[in-house]
């Protein structure tokens, strides 16, 4: 009777943490019912003289520019370049309050990653910002301005489609 009663309240755990789990998703929902990752990578694979940088998605297709969604969490990763630094990540278009589209300022992830992060602004906080209506429907050319260093420091202008 002992065994019986001590699975109890393990198999209620594990329930629970089933039904936790089950409850988290990876995934947004945006307008049509569409389901979009809730967390996309912006790879930072490459470099040139003139400040020019290489923006690929997990697909390795280009990245710039690059669609996403209200409430999507953007990171923009370097990869395979060395002594490669981000200083900063700003709003560079006049359509909008400086790093009006974010939740937050996008910033460096902590603990020496070679990452930065930012949170796009849910459907509600990007209403009030002007957007394109075209055949591909409403969306919101966001231009911002990636400061960055190698052997001297470099701009780039890569742009966001922020899809309504």
């Amino acid at each position: 009777m002992k065994s019986v009663l001590s699975k109890g309240p393990i198999f209620s755990f594990c329930f629970l943490i089933m039904i936790i789990g089950s409850s988290c998703t990876s995934d947004l929902i945006v307008s049509g019912g569409r389901h979009v990752p809730k967390d996309v990578t912006i790879y930072v694979t490459a470099y040139d003289t003139s400040g020019r940088l290489t923006l690929q998605d997990v697909s390795q297709q280009s990245a710039d520019p690059f669609t996403a969604y209200p409430g999507q969490k953007i990171r923009w990763k370097i990869s395979g370049i060395s002594h490669f630094v981000i200083d900063d990540i700003v709003e560079k278009s006049a359509t909008a309050a400086p790093d009006m589209v974010f939740k937050n300022k996008p910033h460096p992830v902590r603990f020496f990653s070679r990452s930065w992060r930012g949170t796009l602004k849910d459907t509600m906080g990007l209403h009030p910002i002007a957007f394109v209506n075209d055949s591909s429907g409403k969306w919101i050319p966001y231009t911002y301005k990636i400061v960055w260093h190698k052997a001297g420091q470099h701009t780039f202008d890569p742009t966001i489609r922020i899809k309504l």
